[in-house]
C-alpha cells in the first residue's frame, strides 16, 4: 500500500513539472520577451532604474517635508505681483519672523526680527506691502524696567515703522515715535494702522480719544507730517481702557477720513474737515464695519461683522455695493468661501486678498476680477529642499547596500529559540510601549475629564454672575459703552475672577453669545489672565473666538467651529434637552481646544444667551502626558527585562519538537505530498502533526482536480479580449499582464421583469427572449468591429477599439434590429470613450480577464440617471468630441452628470432617433432653443430657462427632457420664492448635476 502511494506521488510530481501552469515543458519564450528580459538583466539598466526611483522618492520626501514654518499667524499682505508676506511668531522662544511666499507657493525667504531681551520687550504687527513689493511693519518697544506689577500694561518706549524691500533686505526706518521722554506715555498701541496707496503711507494713530493722521513717502527722505488731528468722544464716560468707540478707520487720497463705530455708525469727513454720518450708505440697519481698505480710486472696502458680508463703498457717488456674500465662492475651481478666509484686503480696484483662517490648511486667495488660489505652500528648493533630497537619497542608497550586505552574508545555523525571540522581541516591546501609552493616555484623559468638569462648573459660575434679564434687554450694538453694557461686562469679568478664585486656572477664554436675525453672535469676552499657566504661549495669539466687540461667529470662525456652536445653541433650545451644560471641541494653533457652554436665562427661565468657557486642552494635556509617561516607562522597562529573561528560558525548553515539524514542512514544500509526521508526544505538537498529515493527504488528492478545473474555466474567458492586450492565445498571457487602450464603449441595460406591467409571464420567457436578443446584438457588435467584454443577464458592455463611428452605428442598429419588442422598449444604450486597462488578475491557481475604466463606471452611473427622464440613448462628451462635424448623426446637449471619480461633471448628449423623420425634424428644429435653455438652467436663470423650455414643448409636446426641466424650473422658483429661503444655497442645489 505504501509503495503504491509513493509511486502515485512520484507521478504527480513529474506531471506537475510538465504542467505547472506554464504550458508545455521546455517551450521556449518568445524572442521579444527574451530580449526584454536580457535588457533588464543589464547592470547599467538596473542601476539607471534604481537611480530614477531614488531620485523620485527623495524628491517626494523633500516636497512633503520642506514646508516653511510660518509660526503663529500675526498678519499678512499681498503685493501686486501676487507675492504674499506673512508675519508670525514662534511662541516657544518669542521669535517674530516675516516669510515671503511667491505666486507659485514657494517660500522665497524668511527673515527673523529682533528678539526681546532682559531690558526691552519687542513686539511686531501691522504688516503691509506696497505695489513694488516693499513691505512695512510696526515694531513696538517696551522697557521692562518700567514694569510695576505685570508686563500687560507696560508703557510704550517707542514705535517704529520699518521698511524692507521685496528681497527681504532692510531699507530704513520710515517713522519713529519716541515716547521715552513723555510724562504720560501710552500703554496701548499708538499706531493703529498702516495704509498704503501709490507709495504713499498714511499712519492712523490714537492716544486716548485723540486720533492723528501722519503721512510719509517711504521712497523719499522727507520727514513724516501730521496732517490731521481730531478727537472722537465716546457717547458715555467709561473708565475701562479696553473699550473704544472706534471700530476701524481709513484715509482717502484727498486726506478725508472715514471711520466706523462699534455702535453701528459710519462717519466721513468732508472737504472742510467736518464729519458727517454716512450710515445710510450701508444696507443693513445694524452693522459694525471693520478691516477697512482703500484703493487708488478712493473706494472703501470693509467687512460687516454683523451680516458677515464684504462691501465696496464708492465715496464719490455715496452708494454701496455688496461684492461677495458668505455663500459665494471667492476663487474659481474652489469651494473656498468668504467664511473660510480672514477679512479681505483690497489690492487694487475690485481685486482682493484673503488669508486662510484654518490652522492646519494654510492657503491664500486672490479674488475679484483676478482669481487665484494657492493652497500648496512649501519651502524653497535651494538650499534646504536640495539638502533634504540629498539626505533622503543617501539614506535610500545606504539602505539598499545594507540589504545587499545582509543578503550576501552567509549565516550559519541559528537556534530555533533565538529565531523565535528575534520575532517576539519587537512585538513584545511594541506591546509594552503601547500599554504604557494607553495607560498614560487613560490617566491624562481622566485628568482632562476633571478639567472638563471644572470647565462646566466655571461656566456656571460666570453664568450665575450675569443678570439674564439685563443681558436680554441690552442692545449690544447701540448701547455699546453704555452704563448697562459696562455693568454687564463687569459682571462677566467678576465671574471670571470668581472662577479663578474658586476652582483655579481652568479657563483661557470666557465668551458670551446671543442670537439675532437667526444668527449667533459673540458679544463680551474675557481673555486669559496674565497669571494663567497658558499665558506664556497664548499671549502671542489673537484668537478669532475672542473678538473685541459683538461679531457674527460665521465671520470669524472656521466652518466646523461655527457649526458646532450653532448645534449647541439648538440643543439648549430643544425642549426635550434636559442638560444644563454642553461640551464641544475646537482647535487652534496648539491643537485641541475644549469648551463648556451654559445657557443664560432671564427671570422667567427663558434662554436669552449662552456662556462659553474655553480651555486650550493640548497645552495642558501635553504637560501632563510627559510627566505620567516617563514615570510609567521607567517602571515598565524593569519589568520587561525580568519577563524577557524568563521567556527566553521557556522558549528554549518547550519548542524542541518544532524541529521535526520544520523538517517535514521542508519536504512538503518540495512537492512531496506523501510526507508524514510521526507524533512522539501527547501535547499540542501532536495535534499539529495530525493536522499536517491530514492536510498533505487532502492536497495530494485535490491537486489533479484543480488542474482539470482550470482547463474548464478557460472556456468561459472572453478570449477575443486578448487582442486588446496584443495577445492571440490564453497560453501567451501571464499573470498581471495588462495593456491600456483607448476605445469607444457601449453599455446596454434591459430594464425588464416578469413582475408588474411587463409582457413576460415568467423567468423562462425572459430567458428565451434574452437569448434571441443576444444573438442579434452580438452579431451587430461583431459587424461593427466591436468586442463583448461581458454580459451578465440584464446588461452588456462592449468595446469598439477602431472608431467611435462603429459604436454609433451599433447603437442605431440596435433600434432597427429584429429584437423582442418589450426588450427593445425597455433597453437603454449609453455611449462613451476613454482609456481602459485590460489585464489578467488573480493568482496562479485562478485568473481572470478584467477591464478597468473610469469611463465605464461613469456609463453605469449615467444609466441609473436617464430612466428618471424617460430617454433611452445617450452619449458622453468624450465620444461626441471624436465625431466629425459632418457625421450623419443627430444629438443634442441635455445636461451634466457628476463624475464617479474626482470632481466635476460630464456633459451628456441625447441621441436623436432618426427612424421617424417627422419626430427627428421636431427635435432638430428645437435643438438650439433647447440647448440654450439647459445652459440658462445650469447658470441659475430658472425663469428665463422655463420660458425657453415652454417654447420647446409648444413645438414638440413629446419632448420628455424639456418636460423634465420644466418641472425642475417650477420647483426651483417655488422654493426660491419661499420666505426666508437661502437663495444662493438653493441655486447651488438646483444648478448642480441635474440628471
Amino acid at each position: 500500500m505504501t509503495s503504491k502511494k509513493a509511486e502515485l506521488n512520484q507521478k504527480v510530481n513529474v506531471d506537475s513539472k510538465h504542467e505547472g501552469g506554464k504550458g508545455i515543458k521546455n517551450k521556449p519564450a518568445p524572442k521579444k520577451f527574451s530580449k526584454i528580459k536580457q535588457f533588464f538583466k543589464n547592470k547599467k539598466v538596473q542601476y539607471f532604474i534604481a537611480a530614477i526611483f531614488i531620485l523620485v522618492l527623495s524628491y517626494l520626501i523633500q516636497y512633503f517635508f520642506n514646508k516653511p514654518d510660518l509660526g503663529v499667524y500675526i498678519a499678512s499682505d499681498m503685493d501686486s505681483a501676487g507675492n504674499v508676506y506673512v508675519m508670525g511668531v514662534d511662541e516657544s522662544n518669542g521669535q517674530y519672523s516675516v516669510t515671503k511666499i511667491t505666486g507659485n507657493g514657494a517660500s522665497e525667504f524668511k527673515i527673523n526680527l529682533e528678539k526681546s531681551n532682559d531690558e526691552y520687550e519687542y513686539t511686531y504687527d501691522n504688516l503691509e506691502s506696497d505695489s513694488k513689493g516693499n513691505f512695512y511693519f510696526v515694531k513696538r518697544v517696551k522697557k521692562l524696567s518700567d514694569a510695576k506689577n505685570t508686563n500687560i500694561n507696560l508703557p510704550l518706549n517707542s514705535e517704529i515703522v520699518f521698511m524692507y524691500d521685496t528681497n527681504g533686505a532692510y531699507v530704513k526706518q520710515v517713522v519713529n515715535f519716541d515716547f521715552s521722554k513723555d510724562a504720560n506715555p501710552p500703554t496701548k498701541d499708538y499706531v493703529k494702522k498702516i495704509q498704503l496707496s501709490d507709495q504713499k503711507m498714511s499712519l492712523i494713530c490714537n492716544k486716548n480719544n485723540t486720533y492723528d493722521i501722519v503721512t510719509a513717502n517711504p521712497l523719499e527722505n522727507s520727514a513724516p507730517r501730521k496732517i490731521k488731528s481730531f478727537e472722537i468722544t465716546p457717547p458715555y464716560s467709561v473708565s475701562d481702557d479696553d473699550l473704544s468707540i472706534v471700530s476701524d478707520m481709513c484715509v482717502l487720497s484727498t486726506g478725508r477720513v472715514f471711520y466706523s463705530t462699534r455702535t453701528g455708525e459710519l462717519w466721513g469727513m468732508n472737504n472742510q474737515g467736518e464729519f458727517s454720518e454716512y450710515s445710510n450708505a450701508v444696507n443693513n440697519s445694524d452693522f459694525i464695519l471693520t478691516d477697512m481698505t482703500v484703493d487708488s480710486s478712493d473706494n472703501i472696502y470693509f467687512t460687516d461683522r454683523i451680516s458677515g458680508k464684504f462691501y465696496k463703498f464708492n465715496t464719490k457717488s455715496v452708494s454701496s455695493n455688496v461684492v461677495y456674500e458668505l455663500s459665494n465662492r471667492i476663487a474659481e475651481k474652489s469651494d473656498i468661501c468668504l467664511k473660510d478666509v480672514r477679512p479681505l484686503k483690497s489690492l487694487e480696484e475690485d481685486v482682493y486678498y484673503g488669508a486662510s483662517k484654518a490652522f492646519d490648511k494654510v492657503f491664500y486667495v486672490k479674488c475679484g476680477t483676478e482669481n487665484k488660489l494657492v493652497s500648496d505652500v512649501r519651502g524653497k528648493f535651494l538650499p534646504w529642499g536640495l539638502l533634504i533630497m540629498v539626505a533622503a537619497a543617501a539614506l535610500a542608497v545606504g539602505l539598499i547596500y545594507f540589504v545587499r550586505y545582509l543578503s550576501g552574508v552567509e549565516i550559519k545555523r541559528v537556534s530555533l529559540a533565538l529565531r523565535i525571540l528575534t520575532m517576539f522581541l519587537p512585538v513584545y516591546v511594541l506591546a509594552m510601549g503601547l500599554l504604557v501609552y494607553v495607560n498614560t493616555n487613560d490617566s491624562v484623559t481622566e485628568y482632562m475629564s476633571v478639567l472638563l468638569g471644572e470647565q462646566e462648573r466655571g461656566a456656571k459660575i460666570v453664568s450665575d454672575d450675569i443678570d439674564g434679564s439685563q443681558f436680554a434687554e441690552l442692545d449690544h450694538i447701540k448701547e455699546y459703552m453704555s452704563p448697562n453694557y459696562t455693568k454687564l461686562k463687569n459682571s462677566v469679568q467678576n465671574g471670571y475672577s470668581d472662577l479663578l478664585l474658586r476652582i483655579g486656572d481652568r479657563s483661557d477664554y470666557i465668551i458670551t453669545y446671543i442670537e439675532r436675525y437667526n444668527k449667533l453672535y459673540s458679544t463680551i469676552n474675557v481673555e486669559h489672565d496674565s497669571t494663567s499657566t497658558s499665558h506664556s504661549r497664548l499671549k502671542y495669539t489673537k484668537p478669532d473666538i475672542a473678538t473685541s466687540q459683538i461679531c457674527l461667529i460665521d465671520a470669524v470662525l472656521e466652518r466646523d467651529e461655527s457649526e458646532a456652536i450653532y448645534n449647541l445653541w439648538n440643543k439648549f433650545l430643544n425642549k426635550t434637552n434636559e442638560a444644563d451644560a454642553l461640551e464641544a471641541e475646537f482647535r487652534d494653533v496648539y491643537g485641541k481646544m475644549t469648551a463648556s457652554f451654559v445657557p443664560i436665562r432671564d427671570a422667567n427661565g427663558k434662554m436669552v444667551g449662552m456662556v462659553g468657557n474655553f480651555l486650550d486642552e493640548s497645552i495642558h494635556r501635553s504637560e501632563e502626558f510627559q510627566k505620567i509617561f516617563f514615570h510609567s516607562l521607567s517602571v515598565v522597562l524593569i519589568i520587561t527585562f525580568a519577563v524577557f529573561l524568563y521567556i527566553c528560558f521557556v522558549i528554549k525548553i518547550c519548542l524542541k519538537p518544532l524541529k521535526r515539524i520544520e523538517k517535514a514542512i521542508g519536504e512538503f514544500s518540495k512537492g512531496r505530498w506523501s510526507t508524514r509526521i510521526k507524533p512522539e508526544s501527547k501535547d499540542e505538537f501532536a495535534d499539529i502533526s495530525e493536522a499536517f498529515n491530514l492536510m498533505s493527504e487532502k492536497i495530494g488528492r485535490y491537486t489533479s482536480n484543480l488542474i482539470k478545473l482550470n482547463k474548464e474555466y478557460v472556456r468561459y474567458v472572453p478570449t477575443s479580449i486578448f487582442k486588446l492586450m496584443n495577445k492571440e492565445k490564453i497560453t501567451q498571457v501571464d499573470l498581471h499582464d495588462n495593456n491600456i487602450v483607448n476605445v469607444s464603449m457601449v453599455y446596454i441595460t434591459f430594464n425588464i421583469s416578469c413582475r408588474g406591467s411587463y409582457d413576460f409571464k415568467d423567468e423562462y420567457e425572459i430567458f428565451e427572449a434574452l437569448n434571441k436578443s443576444y444573438a442579434k446584438i452580438f452579431e451587430i457588435i461583431k459587424e461593427n468591429n466591436g468586442v463583448v467584454q461581458k454580459f451578465d443577464g440584464l446588461n452588456i458592455v462592449s468595446l469598439f477599439p477602431e472608431s467611435p463611428f462603429d459604436a454609433f452605428n451599433s447603437a442605431i442598429q440596435f433600434r432597427e434590429a429584429d429584437i423582442n419588442a418589450t426588450i427593445k422598449k425597455h433597453m437603454n444604450v449609453v455611449l462613451g470613450k476613454g482609456n481602459v486597462l485590460v489585464g489578467v488578475s488573480g493568482i496562479d491557481e485562478r485568473r481572470g480577464i478584467i477591464v478597468v475604466s473610469d469611463e465605464i463606471m461613469q456609463m453605469f452611473n449615467i444609466d441609473t440617471k436617464i430612466n428618471s427622464i424617460g430617454i433611452h440613448e445617450v452619449a458622453t462628451k468624450s465620444i461626441i468630441d471624436e465625431l466629425d462635424s459632418y457625421a450623419p448623426y443627430n444629438y443634442r446637449f441635455i445636461g451634466k452628470v457628476g463624475k464617479i471619480t474626482g470632481d466635476g461633471a460630464a456633459d451628456i448628449y441625447e441621441i436623436i432617433d432618426g427612424r421617424n423623420k417627422y419626430k427627428k425634424d421636431l427635435y432638430v428644429s428645437t435643438q438650439e432653443i433647447f440647448e440654450n435653455a439647459v445652459k440658462m438652467y445650469l447658470s441659475g436663470q430658472f425663469g428665463e430657462s422655463r420660458k425657453l423650455f415652454a417654447d420647446v414643448i409648444r413645438i414638440n409636446e413629446n419632448d420628455k427632457v424639456a418636460v423634465y426641466y420644466l418641472m425642475k424650473c417650477d420647483k426651483a422658483e417655488k422654493e426660491l420664492n419661499q420666505k426666508g429661503a437661502d437663495i444662493e444655497k438653493l441655486k447651488e442645489r438646483f444648478t448642480g448635476f441635474i440628471i
